[in-house]
């Protein structure tokens, strides 16, 4: 583990009363970046959950070291954790209660969050009935529209403020998967062999995008893995928020559309998605998702038929584009 159990017992004494005892931590397997324990207490009776900011294993060491990855620091994470929480609560959008946030004697920054009783949406369909799933989808397709409502006219964080000279976010994807296609090629043959035309065609579908003045705030990553189904009521939560931002609503709905079933993504669908847009975020998802596949693969990740399952499928996408 990567905390004293003497220390955490502090905290948890100081969140739910001095007699609090913790029977046991189970790290949660799946975490790229932050580390989830599943805490189970006595007196009183009852679990929470630990987020712990460490970083140990880098899997994408280099688009942090080109500065692609400022907001899953493990000093920048944490803050915007508990501001974004902050910000999705006061707009209706369900996300787990934070008991107690700080740092430990290593230096990580940690959070004690509420545990939704329950499971993720991926585990919520394997058991549910259609009419349960559909249900479900709908309340999904609500916490979206609540989050997707708040827009303004400037790219970025929530906190950042109104630059007349702020990037574009569909020139911030095409750096960043110009960057991934040269970190990929490094590693990868097939994509090495294949670089040019890849490049060529990322930035024939940026050209292809024209300019926008209204920006929508945006999960940037929500698979049904961050999105947890309560039991007792089927109430919808979202995880995972430290890079949630103002940007295109194409490039949410392209990786929607990409991770949910179609009879799922129904539900979310909308008919203001602009075709060029979604066209050049969704090469831009695949060639991004095959570098975090290699990362996986190179880097250790432990479920290691999965990352190659997200390396193939991925690269495949790329290929079949050029052709």
């Amino acid at each position: 583990m990567s905390f004293e159990r003497s220390e955490l017992l502090v905290h948890l004494q100081q969140c739910f009363g001095a007699q609090c005892q913790l029977v046991d931590a189970t790290q949660f397997k799946g975490g790229a970046r932050k580390q989830v324990y599943f805490l189970t207490l006595h007196n009183p009776d009852g679990s929470c959950v630990l987020y712990l900011w460490h970083d140990a294993n880098n899997y994408f060491a280099e688009r942090v070291a080109a500065g692609f990855e400022e907001t899953q620091s493990d000093d920048k994470a944490p803050a915007l954790f508990l501001a974004h929480t902050q910000l999705l609560q006061s707009h209706g959008v369900n996300t787990p209660a934070v008991l107690r946030a700080g740092k430990l004697a290593s230096g990580h920054h940690f959070a004690l969050v509420e545990r939704i009783e329950g499971g993720n949406f991926d585990d919520f369909i394997t058991s549910a009935t259609p009419a349960a799933r559909q249900a479900v989808c709908k309340r999904i397709h609500d916490q979206l529209l609540r989050m997707h409502g708040l827009t303004r006219s400037h790219p970025g964080l929530p906190h950042e403020p109104f630059t007349e000279h702020a990037e574009p976010p569909e020139e911030r994807a095409l750096q960043r998967a110009l960057f991934e296609v040269q970190a990929t090629a490094e590693a990868e043959a097939v994509v090495s062999a294949h670089k040019a035309e890849i490049d060529a065609r990322l930035q024939a579908l940026r050209i292809q995008v024209a300019p926008r003045t209204n920006y929508n705030l945006l999960h940037g990553e929500l698979p049904g893995g961050h999105v947890l189904i309560r039991s007792r009521d089927q109430a919808v939560y979202f995880v995972d928020i430290e890079g949630i931002h103002y940007g295109d609503l194409e490039s949410e709905h392209t990786f929607l559309k990409w991770v949910y079933a179609p009879e799922d993504y129904q539900y979310f669908a909308r008919p203001d998605l602009e075709p060029a847009r979604m066209a050049f975020y969704k090469f831009a998802m695949h060639v991004s998702l095959t570098y975090a596949g290699s990362c996986f693969i190179r880097r250790g990740f432990h479920n290691q038929a999965w990352a190659k399952r997200l390396f193939e499928r991925n690269l495949d996408e790329v290929l079949q584009q050029l052709s």
